[in-house]
């Protein structure tokens, strides 16, 4: 017989033993719980960060299908208006804008009443796509007045660019057509609207791929909830759609924002019965369409319900192993957050370099805002971040120095050597008008500490801006192109600027540049780039080549301003890779000479002999000319001055004693500026490359000559010298100052 005291302390111990097991196994099971609920918690933002990644991917296939044909219309615009003056080409035209884009059925021209009365009252262009044929026909009658219909009548109203619902084109196989309408201008009169007609059966196969969950779809909707791009019909079948549509335009169902501006709405479906969640977003533009992506929580969560119920029959075991899982998820999460952060680092310091990069490349100020002889214009397209080709110009003493240069390798090393070179360029050509010796300096100093063997081909040009004379050299860089020159029986031509073949710089220092002239007529163009735009290549692995080139300047020899010339080239190039990657740097750089031929109110000319008594005539010469164009006592004085300085200089140094010789002085005046040109047929002598001399020696101690020309650099704006069929030509500028009122 058990003793009833030992029995209740057998009681006791087993009910403890029980409850502890009882604890146990509930402390197990909120374990499980908890874990439960903080994978659900990741999954669930894992499905947001997938669905907000999936939508914005989608949103920007769909964007650019919008774009691709908005930009269409756009290219053809200024097609359409140049030949308004011809009624019939608008059938070309459409025809064109049809066969242009890949997706269009059909393009037309909406013209307003009456715009061209040879035509009637009604003129509308149509162009037909239809069984792999286009068909170009007037569609505008009786039967079909469009000025009632809605998209004309809102054109009218609101003139900017509008796309309408779809609706299904019967023509087209019950196809889903969508138009997009633009307004048109005849200079600021609205004349009509140029329509485009597009397929969304794109749409439909593009939205629903890649998805993550076979239940999972994807759909479009108009601003007002319409489908256009719906999902499959198996998901038609199996799920309530028109549920999901309501509760998308429903605004007063309850719904939260990532924070990608993601809206997300959990819902049941009406006809499975099954949780899910909506995400939707609106498609930037000007449509206001919604792209909405459904996922179903039975697949969402499929894999953690399966190690939920293996943790609940295992227990510590599968505790074990989950908190593992937990471990190694948390682990790479972090990893995960440490290589996203460093990539933002490197593309935050890339977005710096570019930035500093484009901020290197010549500015407004480079060009006086006075200087109307020539326009300037470069683009530089880099096919990484940062790039290796550059481009520069500035003018200096009535002389536009340019280059423009391509470094070996690309990204950020090849943009270090390319900032270097510029610098070079700019320190070098700031105190020298010899190309030849501008190269020579940049080379020998590229090629100090160049271990990894980097080079750049370069071409340095001076072109002198009032005689259109052209110095240049070239360091293994494709030849420029002249646009414009006169050719054989005053034709304009396109042609090759001939180069002499030097090495690129950075290869071997000391290395003797040859440099070459030329002398550019007034209208001339001079077309510069890199081989990045003749080796640009598209999907098929064709480059674009010079040949190209030529044709395409060649289309527009007769409108060649420097912008024109960077668009159309740009246009152009882009369509004929036709989106393939760009694989090198792409730089361009266009010059147009335009001399102005300046009125002067006062125009004096003297020519001396050169002998020193003739001197004399110059200060009376000098003192009544000033007088004449109103200048102050001492600016008069000071010209004369440097005046008399160089003058006296060739008198006695630029021809022998024994040969006669003349100088010939001219004095010119506007309103803007005053000129000064010393012309001799003496011995060669550029007074802008003399040393200046030492004000600090005593009087006695000074070389002759050299402080006249210290003052005509201190006093005149511009000092530019050339020589000239065997003559010394000095011109100096003064900007004159207008009193203040």
């Amino acid at each position: 017989m058990i003793h009833p005291l030992r029995k209740i302390r057998q009681t006791i111990k087993t009910h403890t033993n029980v409850t502890i097991i009882i604890v146990a196994a509930l402390l197990i099971e909120l374990i499980s719980l908890g874990q439960y609920l903080y994978i659900r918690q990741d999954i669930s933002k894992d499905l947001e960060r997938d669905a907000e990644r999936y939508l914005t991917l989608k949103t920007l296939i769909t964007r650019d299908v919008l774009n691709a044909s908005e930009k269409t219309l756009q290219t053809h615009m200024l097609e359409i208006q140049h030949n308004l003056h011809e009624p019939d080409s608008m059938f070309e035209s459409v025809r064109k804008i049809v066969q242009m884009h890949p997706n269009a059925i059909g393009s037309g021209i909406a013209f307003v009443p009456y715009y061209y009365p040879q035509k009637g009252r009604l003129f509308e262009p149509y162009a037909r796509r239809q069984d792999g044929k286009i068909t170009v026909r007037q569609v505008a009658g009786e039967n079909h007045d469009y000025t009632k219909s809605d998209f004309y009548i809102t054109m009218l109203e609101k003139k900017t660019t509008l796309w309408t619902n779809p609706y299904t084109d019967q023509i087209a196989g019950d196809t889903l057509v969508t138009t997009l309408s633009e307004p048109f201008f005849d200079g600021k009169e609205f004349i009509g609207v140029l329509c485009l007609d597009i397929t969304l059966e794109l749409l439909d196969d593009t939205l629903n791929t890649r998805l993550n969950y076979p239940s999972s779809y994807c759909m479009l909707l108009t601003e007002d909830g319409k489908l256009i791009s719906q999902p499959s019909q198996e998901a038609y079948r199996k799920h309530d759609i028109p549920q999901i549509i309501n509760l998308v335009n429903d605004k007063t169902v309850e719904r939260r924002k990532s924070n990608t501006e993601c809206e997300i709405i959990s819902f049941r479906d009406n006809q499975t019965h099954k949780k899910g969640t909506i995400f939707y977003k609106e498609v930037e533009g000007k449509t206001k369409w919604k792209l909405v992506l459904v996922c179903y929580n039975e697949e969402v969560y499929h894999n953690l319900y399966v190690v939920t119920v293996i943790v609940s029959c295992l227990m510590l075991i599968a505790l074990i192993i989950l908190s593992f899982i937990i471990h190694r998820f948390i682990r790479n999460e972090r990893r995960l957050n440490e290589v996203r952060y460093e990539q933002e680092r490197i593309a935050s310091e890339l977005r710096i370099a570019t930035s500093i990069q484009m901020s290197m490349l010549p500015q407004k100020n480079d060009i006086p805002e006075d200087c109307q002889d020539m326009m300037v214009a470069g683009k530089l397209l880099p096919a990484k971040a940062v790039g290796g080709d550059l481009y520069d110009y500035f003018v200096r003493d009535g002389k536009l120095f340019f280059c423009i240069g391509d470094v070996s390798g690309k990204g950020v090393p090849a943009a270090m050597v390319m900032a270097v070179t510029r610098t070079l360029f700019r320190a070098s050509a700031a105190r020298e008008n010899q190309p030849a010796r501008i190269m020579q300096a940049i080379n020998d100093m590229v090629v100090v500490n160049n271990e990894r063997g980097f080079f750049v081909t370069l071409f340095v040009g001076i072109l002198d801006l009032p005689t259109g004379r052209l110095r240049y050299c070239n360091a293994g860089h494709d030849a420029p192109i002249l646009i414009g020159g006169q050719g054989g029986q005053g034709v304009q031509v396109v042609q090759d600027l001939t180069v002499k073949a030097n090495l690129p710089v950075g290869i071997i220092e000391h290395y003797d540049y040859e440099w070459q002239e030329c002398t550019v007529s007034r209208g001339t163009s001079l077309f510069l780039f890199t081989d990045g735009l003749t080796e640009a290549m598209n999907n098929q692995h064709q480059m674009f080549g010079r040949e190209r080139v030529m044709e395409n300047l060649t289309s527009i020899i007769h409108h060649p301003s420097p912008i024109t010339l960077l668009q159309t080239m740009t246009e152009k190039v882009q369509q004929f890779v036709d989106g393939a990657e760009q694989s090198d740097d792409l730089t361009m750089l266009a010059i147009r000479y335009m001399p102005v031929d300046e009125k002067y109110k006062v125009y004096e000319q003297l020519t001396l002999k050169n002998e020193v008594k003739e001197v004399s005539r110059l200060n009376q010469f000098v003192k009544d000319t000033t007088a004449r164009i109103g200048l102050d006592t001492a600016t008069s004085y000071k010209i004369r001055l440097a005046l008399e300085e160089a003058v006296v200089n060739v008198i006695n140094y630029a021809y022998s004693k024994t040969k006669q010789g003349e100088v010939i002085i001219e004095m010119m005046a506007n309103d803007k500026h005053l000129r000064i040109i010393i012309t001799d047929s003496g011995m060669h002598f550029d007074p802008t490359m003399a040393e200046k001399p030492d004000t600090t020696l005593a009087v006695e101690e000074r070389p002759i000559g050299k402080m006249g020309i210290l003052l005509m650099r201190e006093l005149m704006d511009t000092i530019n010298y050339e020589r000239i069929n065997g003559k010394n030509v000095l011109r100096m500028e003064l900007f004159i100052k207008q009193p203040s009122i």
